[in-house]
């Protein structure tokens, strides 16, 4: 190397190396034998090679939660499937289950469960999934299926980028962010920044992080269908905090139930602590609905509310679910037996929902029920609706005419 065509050499090696490795000098090439036209051929010379410019990625995902009956007790080796997706897992021994996959703009699973439970359709958060099988009805199995708007396809995802910052305008870490609109979800990183799956349409973002800090953005339009878009800055502010705690029939605390907590069209979900205590911060003043849902044998308890500051909801009582069944007897208006009718017995709007059919006498058993009001829906043998006249608690007879 003592010569200077040595460094002259030596140099272009060098040059030519990176050229080559940043794929410059290697599209050139490309381009010019694309252009270069065979002898005997007349194919304009118009081909040239660019290198595609690339969508945004779906953001990978994880959904955690736990699948339980409506007595509270975990269903086994139920199915979770992400709707639009391969993703496929099953519950384990205690009901719980995580499944990975795309970050799509709609994040829905489907839980299917063996035996007579009905399938649920459920939207995911960024929070763990409590969720409740309730039992399948004859003529309406598919109840609980939703129909949703398929994920877009990976060419017109639309992302959206944004930071979220707390009152000082500090970066606010692992805040938790959704979209109202459609149950997308993400967590900011270290700087605060985020990347959230966005609808084509009008939308609002909520953020909240574990220091009671919240906020909400104006809702908007995105001004484009697909890419990457800048989202405006989210500074959090204090947010006000509901608790409660959890008791039984016996007056003992309940722990470790699931709670979900609906404010803002945003779902929320917490668990009682020791002493029954639960709390739920960074919430944004409005209407607030706390259910509490079915465990361990207590069933399950829905409470609305509307939220202007801080509040405490005292004691919460939740119901055992019964040992023994209730048993029903339908009869008609003249008193005669009502065989072969299907019966639904509902209570705390929903959360505990049994079937049953009547046998030859006109009686039906329900199991892991409370003490507490029941209403009944009942069809007839070949699943036409008909009207309650009345339910004799006493004599547990459950009168009905066509």
């Amino acid at each position: 190397m003592s010569r200077p065509s040595h460094w002259i050499l030596g140099f272009l090696v060098v040059a030519g190396g990176l050229l080559w490795w940043s794929g410059v000098l290697h599209e050139y090439l490309v381009a010019r034998h694309a252009e270069r036209k065979p002898r005997g051929e007349t194919a304009p010379r118009s081909a040239v090679v660019r290198h595609a410019t690339s969508a945004p990625k779906p953001i990978a995902s994880e959904f955690a939660g736990v699948v339980v009956d409506r007595r509270g007790l975990p269903v086994v080796c139920a199915k979770v499937r992400l709707i639009d997706g391969d993703e496929l897992v099953e519950t384990d021994a205690f009901g719980r289950f995580r499944l990975r996959g795309p970050g799509a703009v709609n994040r829905v699973l489907r839980i299917e469960a063996p035996g007579r439970h009905a399938p649920l359709v459920a939207r995911g958060g960024v929070e763990e999934l409590a969720l409740v099988l309730q039992d399948a009805l004859p003529w309406n199995p598919e109840a609980a299926t939703a129909r949703v708007a398929p994920a877009p396809p990976a060419d017109d995802l639309l992302v959206g980028e944004g930071w979220v910052r707390t009152a000082s305008g500090e970066p606010a870490p692992g805040a938790k962010i959704v979209v109202r609109e459609t149950g997308a979800a993400a967590r900011t990183d270290e700087q605060g920044r985020y990347l959230l799956s966005l609808p084509d349409v009008p939308c609002t973002i909520v953020a909240w992080d574990h220091n009671g800090g919240v906020a909400v953005s104006e809702s908007a339009a995105p001004p484009r269908r697909q890419g990457k878009l800048p989202l405006p800055e989210l500074r959090l502010a204090p947010g006000h905090t509901v608790r409660g705690r959890l008791r039984d029939a016996d007056g003992q605390s309940v722990v470790d139930a699931a709670i979900v907590v609906d404010n803002v069209g945003v779902m929320r979900t917490v668990h009682s602590e020791q002493g029954g205590l639960f709390v739920v911060s960074s919430l944004v003043g409005g209407e607030l609905t706390v259910t509490v849902l079915p465990h361990r044998g207590h069933l399950g308890r829905r409470i609305r509310a509307v939220v202007g500051g801080d509040a405490d909801l005292g004691d919460v009582a939740v119901a055992h679910a019964e040992r023994e069944p209730l048993r029903v007897t339908v009869v008609d208006s003249a008193g005669a037996a009502k065989p072969f009718t299907h019966v639904v017995a509902d209570q705390d709007e929903g959360l505990c929902r049994a079937y049953g059919q009547s046998d030859a006498r006109g009686v039906v058993m329900f199991s892991g029920l409370g003490a507490g009001e029941t209403r009944f829906e009942v069809r007839d043998a070949e699943l036409r609706p008909m009207q309650i006249a009345g339910f004799d608690a006493a004599a547990r007879t459950l009168s009905v005419s066509p």
